[in-house]
């Protein structure tokens, strides 16, 4: 959106080598275009007065220029308030073709300016909605949708099994959370996102989790209550220590045995989960347990420990927690 300004100067404005196309207004209201020698002519650059359109001083309109960097030569069209300008040249030849792309806007004189947009489709019949979601679910259809402008379309929300919607954010602001998203008379260029969660089962044991080693799609609360493998964990707490609820040998261990470097306290230390390993110094359950080292993250892969400072009568416990 431009103020239209008047060009008073004897001469057109200044153009640079790299210019590819500009526009002035003259003083009987019309625009003046610099552009390359017309389709099909030989000869160098030029300005071209558009008669067709006439502006009024002080007055807003809004210019619109297409680049076609696809065609030979590149070219540009041209629309004033939505109106094509076709009478001198439907299409006009860039004055500059030694560069594929818009690399700058720049400007001379003194006027007004709002609402710039630069963007790579046709912004006078279509608006963008570009869809994006994070894991475990999907908008249908997603990525950068065109919409013809004024119309109406849906966006699909499919969280995957075992997951349900977290949140639906449009233009960043939060939606109600819903199976689809309805888009009616579309004029305004939007951006819509979702993300999605676990669905959780009692102490926020993953529903996933539990049919991935219970092939179950309900009563997922029963299977996170059981102990199937005897080990004397349930389910849920088998979820946190990031064992095999149906292997009763997969529990968390820590080994402990003398070494050079005092005591080697060894674990497996599944993967996202973290770990810290505390000592006390009695037997007695009152003997509170001091921590030896916290927050030791786990990578699928054995991990030890060495305690330097360890006396005769030195215990230790192993906890396992999710991040």
């Amino acid at each position: 959106m431009l103020e239209c300004t008047f060009w008073r100067e004897e001469s057109a404005p200044e153009t640079r080598h790299t210019d590819q196309f500009a526009i002035y207004i003259n003083t009987n209201g019309h625009p003046v275009v610099w552009h390359g020698a017309p389709l099909g002519t030989s000869g160098s650059n030029r300005w071209t007065a558009l008669p067709e359109a006439t502006l009024t001083e002080q007055t807003w309109f809004r210019l619109t220029v297409k680049n076609d960097y696809a065609q030979t030569p590149p070219r540009c069209a041209l629309w004033i308030d939505a109106t094509p300008v076709t009478n001198t040249h439907a299409m006009f030849a860039l004055a500059y073709t030694n560069s594929l792309q818009l690399k700058g806007i720049r400007n001379a004189g003194t006027f007004k300016m709002d609402d710039l947009v630069v963007e790579d489709y046709d912004i006078l019949h279509y608006r963008k909605l570009t869809a994006t979601h994070g894991p475990n679910g999907a908008l249908n259809p997603t990525g950068n949708i065109l919409i013809p402008y004024g119309a109406n379309t849906n966006v699909n929300v499919q969280p995957a099994p075992y997951y349900h919607t977290a949140a639906l954010l449009l233009d960043g602001l939060s939606l109600p959370l819903a199976d689809n998203v309805t888009f009616t008379q579309v004029v305004s260029r939007h951006a819509l996102h979702a993300d999605f969660v676990a669905t959780l089962a009692t102490n926020a044991t993953p529903q996933w989790w539990l049919a991935h080693h219970y092939a179950i799609t309900n009563n997922f609360d029963a299977s996170a209550l059981s102990d199937s493998d005897g080990d004397g964990r349930a389910a849920w707490q088998e979820w946190i220590g990031g064992t095999l609820p149906t292997n009763g040998l997969s529990v968390p261990l820590l080994t402990i045995q003398p070494s050079t470097n005092g005591v080697a306290l060894t674990y497996l230390a599944s993967e996202n989960r973290t770990y810290d390993i505390d000592y006390r110094l009695s037997l007695d359950p009152t003997t509170p347990w001091q921590l030896l080292q916290g927050n030791r993250p786990g990578f699928g892969s054995t991990q030890t420990l060495f305690d330097a400072t360890a006396d005769t009568n030195r215990l230790y416990r192993l906890r396992v927690r999710l991040p």
